[in-house]
């Protein structure tokens, strides 16, 4: 996590070289594209580099380097390693991924082509935690907005967790309210709602 005035680093948790290559050697046994993300650059061992790494590192404006594995710097950390492909080729991945995988790593999907694979210790929910606890805010006093598998842990932990209309199922029954989906604006829809015209002066959320 990182301030995004100076990009310095309020707290990191990160995968080790190992780490990277096991998962590497796991994501081509399975079937599926990788890549990988240390602070500064997005690298793949993909030749055939797919769409997916070409985009995401359009979208994160951050460098893509192609590198085979085992020429990887054994010093790099990883914050996260992703399998990426079509979704229904990922999908068949990701039935193959043995179950001691995800139940050693933070393993979810962040969108149809995404498979996040993280550090144990890592999510969206200890992030914000992190975050609201270095800035002195409880938990009751934080909204949080998502609509895929990577957003569960965060809306459980926020006071306010909130789904948008297009989210997946599981995200929805977690949430304590479904706002409108991300073609009708609505994060803007639910900040107004509960941050800029609340119905409530504690200062809190309502509870769950």
């Amino acid at each position: 996590m990182q301030k995004a005035g100076d990009g310095s680093t309020v707290a990191q948790t990160a995968l080790s070289y190992d780490d990277y290559r096991y998962l590497e050697k796991l994501s081509r046994e399975v079937g599926s594209h990788f890549h990988a993300l240390d602070r500064n650059t997005l690298y793949t061992a993909n030749r055939d580099i797919s769409y997916y790494t070409v985009h995401e590192s359009y979208v994160a404006t951050i460098p893509l380097v192609f590198c085979e594995a085992e020429k990887m710097d054994p010093n790099t950390q990883f914050l996260k390693v992703m399998m990426i492909d079509e979704p229904a080729v990922l999908d068949r991945a990701i039935a193959r991924i043995p179950a001691e995988v995800k139940e050693k790593y933070t393993v979810l999907k962040s969108a149809p082509y995404f498979l996040e694979i993280l550090d144990k210790r890592v999510n969206k929910g200890t992030g914000v935690k992190s975050l609201a606890e270095a800035l002195g805010i409880q938990p009751e006093e934080v909204m949080a907005i998502g609509d895929q598998e990577n957003d569960i842990a965060m809306i459980e932990y926020a006071g306010m967790g909130v789904a948008m209309d297009n989210a997946i199922p599981s995200v929805k029954e977690v949430a304590n309210f479904v706002t409108k989906s991300n073609l009708e604006d609505g994060v803007a829809w639910a900040i107004e709602k509960f941050v800029l015209n609340p119905d409530h002066s504690s200062g809190h959320f309502p509870a769950r």
